[in-house]
């Protein structure tokens, strides 16, 4: 009995000791859990510090915009509303309506904020609301107030000057800016004297003009154009003004070469120097030769009288002895004579010579049509001017569906021996081309010697001594020594008798 008691009071303990040992493993839980929390709640608001520490270094370190792309076509709107706009102008002859903001008009431009605040109080010291511009042109007007409410503008590329006339009165300069660079694009050889005076007296009232201002694919100035016009008066005024002689077109080409007066001849040299009398455009051509071309005998005279005919006389010595020499390059014997007119007289009448068989002497389009034409000046300038020598006609090779003939080919079948001798004399013409896509077609010396035009007999000559050939070589022919040419006489070589 004592012993059952005794181990009822040993379970009771170890329950006890159990039920305690188990209420404290759950209070060490739930401090454990609770510390976990607590560092958990922690880490969270740490991070959630970084966070809120990293988006305000995010604001501060740049700059949040926004623009309402409806405020400029509200401000427009505005113009139309007579409970909104608070200036009126009056514009032309016409006294056209155009109304404003006051405040909107004075914060984009400075000039008109001068006359709208400064110089617009009326008796009673109110601020004027009406403004009379009877001078000003009334569309061109508008324009310009709708680019100053709403930031923008569209118009016609004929409305441009008149445009360009108003921003320059009322000093916008932005719209200033674009229309001159409109302006240079006008720069073409279609505008008149008239047209031209009157754009550039409009550009000169503006600040910024750049008077040597050139058209962008014609190279274009107004001081050329202003030569080639006869304006005397706004020859000297863009003189003035700092216009230089020196600036050339697409040819190359001074406005001393365009000069339609001895009396323009005489101020542009008088500011550049006499050196002017003696520059060459890209074709090799002084001023001297615009003037013969271009019948202007006021101003061939006023050249001569500056030296211009000795020089081009020298000059042109030179150029036909460097092409003879290209065309006897490789011979024990002369295969050519090339004769040069003695005087300067007789070099001004070979030039009109050519001018009045081909008019576009001077810069010819391409060098298929001046060998087409037998100009040897013009092949002449077309070669200097870096023609390429072997270029074909692709208008008869369309025609004929052929690769087409080439200058050489033209120069040759027309008989035309003083374009064959300048062809020849170039390094990279080529003496044997064909008109077809294969070598079976027609080199020039065939056609040549089948048409039998002019100085054929004399072209057939020259080619033959420089390699030419009836039928293209096939490679084995190249491969071995050129034949044996027939010796030709000296009293039958080909000669240039007019260069």
């Amino acid at each position: 009995m004592s012993s059952l008691m005794s181990r009822s009071r040993s379970r009771d303990t170890k329950s006890q000791s159990d039920s305690e040992g188990s209420q404290g493993g759950s209070s060490l839980i739930e401090g454990q859990s609770r510390s976990s929390q607590s560092k958990r709640a922690s880490r969270s608001q740490k991070k959630s510090g970084r966070v809120a520490r990293q988006a305000g270094n995010m604001f501060e370190s740049s700059l949040m915009e926004y623009r309402s792309p409806s405020l400029g076509r509200q401000l427009t709107d505005a113009l139309s509303d007579d409970s909104l706009s608070d200036v009126t102008f009056m514009v032309g002859p016409e006294r056209k309506m155009v109304r404003g903001l006051r405040i909107v008009i004075a914060a984009r431009n400075a000039f008109l904020k001068k006359m709208l605040y400064d110089d617009a109080r009326e008796q009673d010291g109110n601020l004027k609301r009406q403004f009379d511009l009877p001078s000003t042109h009334a569309v061109s007007f508008e324009l310009m107030m709708r680019f100053m409410h709403s930031g923008g503008l569209s118009w016609e590329p004929h409305q441009t000057v008149q445009l360009l006339e108003v921003a320059i009165d009322f000093q916008v300069e932005e719209i200033m800016k674009k229309c001159m660079e409109l302006v240079a694009e006008s720069m073409t050889d279609n505008l008149s004297l008239l047209e031209l005076t009157k754009l550039i007296q409009i550009l000169l009232r503006g600040d910024g003009f750049d008077v040597n201002l050139q058209h962008p694919k014609t190279g274009t100035s107004a001081l050329h154009i202003a030569s080639r016009e006869g304006g005397v008066d706004l020859v000297s005024d863009l003189l003035a003004r700092g216009a230089k002689l020196q600036w050339t077109d697409v040819n190359g080409a001074t406005a001393l070469h365009l000069a339609r007066t001895a009396e323009i001849a005489e101020l542009l040299v008088a500011q550049a120097g006499p050196e002017a009398c003696f520059m060459l455009d890209k074709g090799g051509n002084p001023p001297l030769v615009y003037s013969i071309c271009n019948k202007r005998d006021d101003v061939r005279a006023f050249l001569m009288d500056h030296g211009a005919g000795a020089h081009f006389f020298k000059h042109a010595h030179m150029e036909m002895d460097i092409c003879q020499t290209a065309l006897n390059k490789g011979h024990d014997a002369p295969v050519t004579e090339i004769k040069m007119v003695n005087t300067v007289e007789g070099l001004i009448k070979m030039v009109e010579k050519e001018a009045e068989l081909y008019p576009k002497i001077i810069a010819p389009p391409n060098l298929i049509d001046v060998c087409r034409a037998g100009s040897a000046w013009g092949t002449r300038s077309a070669l200097a001017r870096k023609e390429d020598v072997n270029q074909r006609d692709d208008r008869e090779a369309a025609k004929l569906l052929l690769p087409g003939y080439t200058a050489l080919h033209w120069a040759a079948a027309m008989g035309h021996l003083g374009c064959v001798q300048m062809l020849l004399a170039s390094d990279e013409i080529d003496l044997n081309p064909t008109d077809t896509e294969m070598d079976d077609g027609y080199t020039p010396l065939q056609l040549c010697i089948n048409y039998k035009q002019r100085d054929w007999d004399k072209v057939k000559s020259l080619m033959m001594a420089r390699g030419a050939r009836l039928r293209p070589p096939t490679q084995s022919e190249y491969d071995e020594e050129l034949e044996q040419q027939e010796d030709i006489p000296k009293s039958q070589c080909p000669s240039i008798s007019t260069l």
